[in-house]
């Protein structure tokens, strides 16, 4: 049974609501900086066009197979958490090729995060992608959306990799493309195995070097622990650029249009969305920190282990600075992890709000009738 003329035009409604891109224009839009002056050479996203494609399918293929749905007995903590960085599951599916096969897979999909919500200017603006995998997996909604959309706007091209996504879809693939390239939150180092200590103290004349191997293990420790913290604070700077891009546009534009700024400031202020924006900004701008006090760490083992009157087995020493290491590397990286998760959900949030007040602060220029010189500085610094 065919679409109704009802259906189809609020079909029609979806489709003329929202901005699409091909495939080749949304990967030349991921692979450059948010902000234009920051983009090098176009590619602050690298990732190769085939791992690109690869998150498409896995998240076309789990979002029809309904794995983003949420189950009756899941916690509010467990859905926030998948909210921020998906939903993963191993499913056994079928794909109808037009010779007439049917293949079976078993695969481990992943939907990403979608942010609808942030794109206000109507509630038409979806989060949609159209692909050839909608005719393999017999999905008649995506397939008449597609057939509506030539009739509108002709054909996009040939190929079975033939792609086209909405604009707030493109926003949350680079989104996602941008947490697995720039990731953080997820700790990459483990401590010291306890055969790898037994082995490092296990040398000839072990008590003699003591002290230098097990400086050696926690200095190694405290390496992979500042790396660490290193490459979180690189990803953490993505975000907090794209702030104060936004503190730079006000403050510039205000000595030059202030009755606009002014204006826009105090409906902002009056939403109380200018008072959150610079105290995450504030935030921001202190850099995430975690610091393992290795001066106390290697007193403490020095009182403990290497005086004079240690009444101690040589197999019950080495068992005791195993212990010893093991527990207090494990111990960190606990803490650190904890610590990691805690700035990675501040630097989700605050990138959902970065993009709310973004759209307010068109939607209030928009009304004031700004200058066109003020909705061409936003683009340009990335402000959409």
């Amino acid at each position: 049974m065919g679409l109704s003329e009802k259906e189809k035009f609020e079909i029609r409604k979806v489709i003329k609501a929202n901005k699409w891109y091909t495939f080749e224009e949304a990967e030349s839009d991921l692979r450059k900086h948010w902000q234009p002056e920051n983009d090098k050479n176009g590619d602050y996203l690298s990732m190769k066009r085939s791992q690109i494609q690869k998150i498409l399918r896995s998240d076309i293929l789990g979002t029809y197979l309904e794995i983003n749905k949420r189950k009756k007995d899941q916690s509010d903590d467990e859905w926030f958490i998948q909210t921020i960085y998906g939903w993963s599951k191993k499913e056994k599916f079928f794909l109808d090729y037009s010779d007439g096969r049917e293949k079976e897979y078993n695969e481990e999909l992943h939907v990403f995060p979608k942010y609808d919500k942030l794109f206000t200017e109507s509630e038409l603006e979806q989060s949609i992608i159209l692909s050839s995998f909608d005719e393999l997996l017999g999905d008649t909604d995506k397939m008449e959306m597609r057939e509506i959309y030539e009739e509108l706007y002709g054909g996009s091209g040939k190929g079975k990799t033939l792609y086209l996504m909405t604009e707030p879809y493109l926003f949350a693939l680079k989104h996602e493309i941008e947490r697995r390239q720039y990731p953080t939150g997820t700790i990459s180092i483990s401590p010291h195995s306890p055969k790898e200590i037994l082995e490092r103290i296990s040398e000839e004349n072990f008590s003699y070097n003591l002290q230098t191997i097990v400086y050696t293990l926690i200095d190694e420790f405290i390496y992979s622990i500042n790396d660490e913290v290193f490459k979180h604070q690189k990803a953490r700077n993505e975000e907090r650029l794209r702030f104060q891009e936004i503190a730079d546009f006000l403050k510039k534009w205000k000595t030059i249009y202030s009755e606009e700024i002014q204006k826009l400031e105090k409906v902002l202020s009056n939403e109380t969305l200018l008072e959150e924006f610079y105290a995450i900004l504030n935030k921001f701008n202190q850099p995430f920190e975690y610091l393992v006090d290795e001066k106390f760490i290697k007193n403490k083992f020095d009182e403990k282990y290497l005086h004079e009157n240690l009444q101690i087995s040589s197999d019950e020493l080495k068992k005791a600075v195993k212990q010893t290491i093991y527990s207090v590397e494990k111990y960190n990286l606990d803490k650190l992890e904890s610590a990691l998760s805690a700035d990675t959900e501040f630097i989700s949030k605050s990138a959902i709000f970065r993009h709310q007040i973004s759209s307010r602060i068109h939607e209030i220029l928009q009304n004031l009738n700004a200058d066109s010189l003020l909705f061409s500085s936003l683009r340009n610094a990335g402000i959409e």
